[in-house]
This record gives structure tokens, C-alpha cells and sequence, in this order.
């Protein structure tokens, strides 16, 4: 059993997916838990109408928008299981394999390799790193060291309890995955992406999915310029996925 923390934070259209596709995506034994940020009627609608419907086995719904490391603490507190996994509400894992789903490849990475603290599910897009993985791909190499974030991310819950989480007070997004990978690193530990198990990051049709009104500061991304913002999601991709 593994317990999945979901953050979420309006886009419903998204969310749906994300949650449909947890559900249709994962043979592993697992608890979804949804921390929403204070989202909007819509998407608190939907969230609890898959609550009653048995998608989500725990809904909890802030009063304000904390930010994302916030959700990520309250993950880190709430988690029940060795191991908890976080993600947002833009990633869908991948349909499994022959020999297990996303979750049991994460958890058997980190069985073989108890070196690494955190690993997350390689995204089709790294937006601002390049290609992190073509010496990896070319030697079959299944992990690539690097700051990862919450693409599905697999974490060990003592490990990261002992570092004391995200328990800084960081308004809005921030930027959590530097901080805690820089805290994993620093203490001796590794992160990383899995080669070999994909997600898909969705993008809709520009500006990650939110309101074209919302600047990205606002909605916690930098105001980077990137094919995948405005080329929108490859509907021919997404069938390994939804």
C-alpha cells in the first residue's frame, strides 16, 4: 500500500483526468488523498462528487489558497505508508505493463536503490533542463540523478519526516522541489527521475492549463516560452495514458 497525495487547485477539466487516470493507471494497492487549495466551486464540485463515488478515499479542502509546499507538509504528516508519492493535478501515469504498473516500478527503483529518498515519473517535457536522460536512454540506465518534482514523485516518508518536510511557510507554489531535493542532498541522499516510467505533464492549450488571465507568476510557474505551451497536448500520445 502506498498513499498518493494529490494537490489541487482549480483547472477541474484537468483534475478529472488526473484522478480518472490514477484510478484506470494503478494496479498497486494505494490510498488517493486530495489536499485542495481552496479551488472554486467547479472543482470543489467535482472533488466531491469523486469523493462520494469512491475515486478519492480522502478529500481534504483548505480554507485558503497555502501554496503548494503547504500541501506537501500536510502529505508528509498525513502519510501512513513507508513510502507516500505526491503529485499535481497535470500529470497522468502511464497505463501499466506486463510486469506491474507505475507504482510498483517506483517502488522497486527505490527497493534497489535505497540511496534515493525521492523518484518521480520522467515527464514527455522538461521544460528549462534540455534533455537530462539521453545518456541514460542510450545506456539503459534507469534513474537519472537530478531535482525532480511532483511528476508522480515517490518519497520515503521517515526519510523525509527526519528533514523536517517543507515546514518553512513558503506562500504560493515556490519552488519545492529545489527545496526539498536540496535538503535530500545535503543530507547524503539522492532524487531523481526513473528513466523508464513515463508520465504524461498536460499542457491543455497554453499557460498550463489555467486562465489565460492568470499571469505565471500567479499560478506558480516562471514566465518561460515553450513549444509544449502552445502546440497543446499530443492527442495521439495521450492514448498510453487516458
Amino acid at each position: 500500500m502506498t498513499d498518493i497525495f494529490l494537490t489541487t487547485w482549480n483547472r477541474p477539466n484537468f483534475t478529472e483526468r488526473v484522478i480518472k487516470a490514477i484510478n484506470d493507471n494503478t494496479t498497486s494497492l494505494y490510498r488517493l488523498v486530495v489536499i485542495d487549495n481552496a479551488s472554486g466551486f467547479e472543482t470543489q464540485g467535482l472533488l466531491k462528487r469523486s469523493h462520494e463515488e469512491g475515486l478519492i478515499n480522502e478529500l481534504v479542502i483548505n480554507k485558503d489558497n497555502m501554496g503548494l509546499e503547504y500541501t506537501r507538509q500536510q502529505a508528509t504528516e498525513m502519510a501512513t505508508t513507508p513510502r507516500f508519492v505526491t503529485t499535481d493535478s497535470d500529470c497522468l501515469p502511464h497505463k501499466p505493463w506486463e510486469d506491474g504498473d507505475w507504482l510498483y516500478c517506483l517502488n522497486k527503483l527505490m527497493d534497489e536503490n535505497p540511496d534515493f529518498a525521492a523518484i518521480a515519473c520522467r515527464t514527455q517535457v522538461m521544460i528549462g533542463s534540455g534533455n537530462i536522460f539521453e545518456h541514460a536512454d542510450e545506456e539503459d540506465i534507469p534513474f537519472v540523478e537530478f531535482t525532480c518534482g511532483g511528476s508522480l514523485r515517490l518519497m520515503d516518508t521517515g526519510y523525509i519526516r527526519s528533514l523536517g518536510g517543507w515546514d518553512r511557510n513558503q506562500e504560493l507554489r515556490g519552488n519545492e522541489e529545489h527545496y526539498i531535493c536540496g535538503k535530500i542532498r545535503e543530507a547524503g541522499l539522492k532524487c531523481g527521475f526513473a528513466t523508464f516510467v513515463p508520465c504524461y505533464h498536460l499542457f491543455g492549450d497554453g499557460n498550463w492549463g489555467y486562465d489565460k488571465e492568470l499571469s505565471p507568476e500567479e499560478h506558480g510557474h516562471r514566465p518561460v516560452h515553450h513549444p509544449a505551451l502552445t502546440s497543446g497536448d499530443d492527442k495521439q500520445a495521450l492514448k498510453d495514458y487516458e
